[in-house]
């Protein structure tokens, strides 16, 4: 079993996706916002990096990809592409508005990470997807130990049959675990990611709210969004109004 564990690992799809559930664990650990953001980054290229090894090594793949030369096929990318671009700017402008209350164009930096992330927190890492995966999952494995005992008994090499059965449980709990934690958690990994890329801590306001504020957003104007962390969690992010008064 050990050894087609190690040949499962081997597998290039296999390591890609281990790369992406031990960054997430080691994200919810150590809480490091750059941690955090690599993390957030490898997530949303990560069903790209799985498409791009599948049409580089895979038959039907390279028959795909031998098909994209011509014109018309190549026109229907393009205008997917097109489509795809607005709906993930609008979704990435959504998600900013709805924890910040801000316009996303203000967080550029996040916004356009966000954009990027739209296929897998958008569509992939969705609240409601994860426990239909969840349920396809248990199905699955009820299906697979159904039919374990006629595979046994059809079967001269039981213990290889057990093995990748174990290795295939493993996998695909690991990756679910990662799926929900991404999924509960991105509310808390968009701060986390806008707090390192688009806040700043230095400013020149002079108010009495700037000593307990650790990073500010300048929104135009005298307006400023600020994060003060001593705050309870519903209120550590607000709009103030900056005071310029200090002397060079």
């Amino acid at each position: 079993m050990i050894n087609n564990l190690f040949l499962c690992i081997k597998n290039i799809y296999v390591r890609a996706i281990l790369i992406w559930i031990i960054g997430i664990l080691l994200s919810f650990v150590t809480k490091s916002a750059l941690l955090s953001m690599m993390t957030m980054f490898y997530t949303g290229i990560l069903p790209f990096i799985l498409v791009v090894l599948w049409l580089s090594n895979s038959e039907t793949g390279m028959k795909l990809r031998s098909q994209t030369k011509k014109w018309h096929i190549g026109i229907t990318i393009s205008w997917f592409v097109f489509i795809y671009g607005i709906y993930a700017r609008k979704w990435a402008s959504s998600q900013i508005n709805e924890i910040f209350l801000i316009d996303a164009s203000n967080l550029g930096i996040t916004y356009n990470t966000l954009s990027l992330l739209f296929t897998p927190f958008g569509l992939i890492y969705n609240e409601s997807v994860v426990p239909f995966l969840f349920n396809l999952l248990v199905y699955v494995a009820v299906l697979g130990a159904m039919i374990m005992p006629f595979l046994i008994v059809a079967s001269k090499s039981t213990f290889k049959i057990i093995s990748y059965c174990f290795v295939m449980v493993l996998l695909l709990s690991s990756f679910m675990g990662g799926i929900a934690s991404l999924s509960f958690n991105k509310d808390l990994l968009i701060k986390q990611f806008a707090l390192w890329a688009d806040f700043d801590s230095n400013h020149l306001c002079t108010d009495e709210w700037a000593r307990s504020t650790e990073s500010v957003v300048f929104l135009g104007g005298d307006k400023v969004l600020v994060y003060q962390p001593e705050n309870q969690k519903n209120s550590q992010f607000s709009v103030k109004t900056c005071n310029f008064e200090k002397v060079f």
